[in-house]
């Protein structure tokens, strides 16, 4: 302080200095508590993951960052088996991407109280971009499918003059998306008709690994029909009559095993054992009029309950049928025995004599992996 104090007193430009030196600078401020991430879900395409602020909150808001596994293990240097491996870049390496959620703009959603959560789905952020406010993003598209994403946040500086600092990063969290969809638009698998699987001589085609099979409703005896046995769904699969409501209680007249449909829903129980991929893939493309169910045109409100529904969904809506009497989308039950018919012949046969079973021409008009 030699020349800036003089007979005890300190002037003007020694109280300013000595104010400078007892403030902390910007970068001395005590941190914030780190935030916290977990992994909720994920697409093909998208990872949710849930941002919470620590204890003393993130009023500032915060940045969220990721990065792939496979380059977060090559570490900094990006050459694995080398001493930085498995630890992050440096902030502006182009293999980060980062996404800030300020909570200083106006009408913004992301100023957390303390322990205060929000979730982000990292993938699909250009729809945020522009209509939230503080939110900005060097990634704003989709992540890559069956890959693994690092991810790390911390929370900003608190607003204000001698307010707390940003704070040190999350530990890191670990997700992926979900697995890639097979190359093919259709499984690389066979379905097979009534007639395949009753054949007594090859009881084989039956596997017993998918048994039992309960029909209808199983909550009700008198409405549903249980397969135990190779023999028995032979048997059954043997049968026919008027598709309807099972019902196996009351006078012989008033007795029904579900005719048709019940056949034809036991028989893609037996496809979708074998064939579980098939059971995701989507119905699409009905439209009003359309014919291709038998029986009346379909309405237009029927051919909207019909499209997006899943070939699961549909065996489900067939033994409701059979368990209930009630039929989705204001179909009859011709209408239904006739779609879970089509479903049954959707990988039949070898159209192209290359040895694997083809899509018919219901599957490629009316079933895909996801509706335009």
């Amino acid at each position: 302080m030699k020349g800036l104090m003089s007979y005890g007193y300190c002037t003007v430009s020694c109280t300013m200095l000595l104010l400078a030196l007892a403030t902390p600078s910007f970068s001395q401020r005590a941190p914030l508590d780190a935030p916290t991430i977990a992994c909720l879900g994920s697409t093909e395409t998208t990872i949710t993951v849930r941002v919470c602020a620590g204890a003393s909150g993130a009023s500032g808001g915060f940045s969220l960052q990721w990065i792939k596994k496979s380059d977060w293990e090559a570490g900094p240097d990006g050459i694995a088996g080398t001493e930085d491996d498995y630890s992050w870049p440096l902030s502006d390496d182009p293999r980060i991407c980062k996404a800030s959620f300020s909570g200083q703009a106006n009408g913004t959603l992301w100023n957390l109280g303390p322990n205060e959560c929000r979730d982000i789905t990292v993938g699909s952020l250009g729809d945020w971009v522009n209509n939230w406010p503080g939110f900005s993003t060097t990634c704003p598209g989709a992540l890559e499918c069956g890959t693994e994403y690092v991810f790390r946040a911390f929370a900003h500086n608190e607003p204000g003059k001698g307010r707390r600092g940003r704070s040190d990063f999350s530990a890191d969290a670990f997700c992926a998306t979900a697995a890639c969809p097979p190359t093919n638009e259709y499984p690389a698998c066979c379905t097979y008709s009534q007639g395949y699987y009753q054949n007594g001589n090859f009881p084989e085609r039956v596997p017993e690994s998918c048994l039992p099979i309960t029909l209808g409703n199983p909550a009700a005896p008198c409405r549903s029909l249980t397969f135990s046995t190779v023999a028995a769904v032979q048997n059954f699969l043997g049968g026919g009559g008027p598709s309807r409501q099972i019902q196996q209680c009351g006078p012989d007249r008033q007795r029904s095993d579900g005719g048709t449909l019940a056949r034809q829903t036991l028989t893609l129980v037996l496809n979708l054992c074998q064939c579980p991929e098939l059971a995701d893939m989507v119905l699409c493309g009905f439209a009003e009029g359309n014919t291709a169910l038998g029986g009346s045109a379909l309405t237009a409100e029927q051919a909207a309950c019909l499209n997006g529904k899943t070939i699961r969904e549909i065996l489900e809506a067939a033994n409701t049928a059979l368990g209930t009497g009630n039929v989705l989308c204001g179909l009859s039950f011709g209408q239904l025995n006739q779609l879970v018919e089509h479903l049954n012949f959707v990988l039949h046969d070898d159209l192209d004599g290359d040895g694997d079973c083809d899509p018919s021409a219901f599957a490629l008009a009316h079933l895909k992996r996801s509706c335009p």
